[in-house]
């Protein structure tokens, strides 16, 4: 018996199958195995990348309806653009806790918040926030950072902003570049 690296219909994905089309990722017949190209691969990488730029910029569009008069949405928008690949995570209302919380109580810049309104429940009770001062774009004085590196040569490194709004919320966004 022959075992093929090919397409299985039923789990999506490149699996193990053997000549009577059953995959050992889904444990099921595949009737219809699918042999693929590097072309064919690339053309359906093409189709997903569009689909997520699409969304990507539904989801900003949308979420720049919700900063106007909370922000400089263009100088904000334009500035993200310039600097890293980012996504926006939504506004939440913040609790700023005692400075002994940082685990840095002599470090004056760092900060530790709480995101109330977090509906991921993420922990992100081991993230102080270093607070920046901003001068790329009118309107903002300051924003908030917790950002890691990466052991890749170069400038590898990603993170959280969260950019203080005019009504006492702040606006998260992940980065990376």
């Amino acid at each position: 018996m022959e075992i093929l690296t090919k397409y299985c219909d039923l789990c999506e994905a490149l699996q193990q199958l053997d000549e009577s089309g059953y995959c050992f990722g889904c444990g099921k017949h595949a009737d219809n195995m699918v042999v693929k190209t590097q072309e064919d691969w690339e053309a359906d990488y093409a189709d997903i990348m569009k689909e997520y730029y699409r969304k990507d910029k539904l989801i900003k569009k949308n979420t720049k309806k919700q900063l106007k008069g909370l922000v400089n949405v263009s100088g904000l928008y334009r500035w993200l653009e310039e600097n890293d690949t980012w996504e926006p995570l939504g506004i939440f209302s913040i609790e700023e806790k005692p400075k002994s919380a940082t685990g840095f109580p002599s470090i004056d810049n760092l900060i530790k918040f709480i995101i109330i309104d977090n509906p991921n429940k993420e922990d992100e009770s081991f993230m102080s926030y270093e607070l920046v001062k901003n001068d790329e774009y009118r309107g903002q004085t300051h924003y908030y950072v917790w950002q890691t590196t990466t052991n890749m040569e170069g400038d590898s490194y990603s993170g959280y902003l969260l950019i203080p709004l005019n009504n006492g919320k702040v606006f998260k966004v992940s980065y990376t570049c």
